[in-house]
């Protein structure tokens, strides 16, 4: 468990990552990004996967304690995901930390949906995480004792939201995966776990109106959307070495947190 002194709903500005290495999936913007550069300051040479390459998050990990490295292509390609492993390993010799952050919101009544937004909802969402996934234990395994962190980003939506079934499911997936994962790996040393934020002030939910948001939050039970740099702060302090949790999922709405 974590102690009080390591509480992930506070910044902890003592963590040190000097020395580890970590892979966050959709590093360009948002949620990715404000974990990536708080990896950077913390110390850790941080391995970003996006389309685009990311060049302020690049430079400003760069231009702080750590080191950063761009590895571009589409996480939906199995080619693309083995190449986020093998370059991390053959640049910096070891993977300590994998980030599960890429995603999409998909909003429409279910008895509108298509099987193809079914299939494209859970390759983004569910499939490419689980598959990068394995790469990267395998690796961890290689590294015993020194082991593994992995953790993914969520949603409360996996809890069900509606108008977001397959979306929730998706996530709902996730919550699973992790908590096998953490049972199947604890005697690996490699921890799993799950950060699960509510809206969050991204460009993943620019195209909301005002009464949409309005509206998540009442279903959340949220006063107000969190900000990208908010998400981080539980994600980063699970990765410290105080931190011995694994199978749990972090909720976050900006109010009273839970752990389950």
């Amino acid at each position: 468990m974590l102690s009080k002194e390591h509480d992930p709903t506070l910044p902890n500005r003592e963590i040190e990552l000097t020395g580890k290495v970590a892979v966050v999936t959709g590093a360009s913007r948002g949620i990715g990004r404000a974990i990536a550069e708080e990896l950077g300051r913390m110390g850790a040479s941080v391995v970003i996967n996006s389309r685009s390459e990311p060049l302020e998050v690049l430079s400003t990990i760069e231009s702080s304690r750590g080191k950063g490295l761009w590895v571009p292509g589409d996480i939906l390609q199995e080619k693309t995901r083995h190449n986020i492993i093998k370059k991390t390993v053959d640049t910096f010799g070891r993977l300590d930390i994998l980030i599960n952050n890429v995603g999409m919101r998909h909003d429409r009544l279910f008895v509108r949906t298509t099987d193809e937004d079914l299939q494209t909802v859970f390759d983004i969402n569910f499939i490419s995480a689980a598959s990068l996934t394995r790469e990267a234990i395998k690796q961890m395994v290689k590294q015993r004792p020194q082991g593994g962190k992995i953790i993914f980003i969520g949603s409360l939506a996996a809890e069900g939201s509606p108008g977001q079934a397959i979306y929730s499911a998706s996530k709902a997936a996730l919550v699973g995966f992790a908590k096998a994962l953490a049972r199947e790996y604890e005697s690996r040393n490699i921890q799993v776990n799950v950060v699960s934020p509510g809206l969050v002030e991204t460009d993943m939910v620019a195209d909301l109106s005002a009464k949409q948001k309005e509206a998540i939050l009442a279903l959340t039970g949220m006063s107000r959307p969190l900000k990208p740099e908010e998400v981080a702060i539980p994600v980063l302090n699970l990765l410290s070495e105080a931190s011995t949790e694994t199978g749990i999922v972090f909720n976050i709405t900006g109010g009273k947190n839970e752990q389950s």
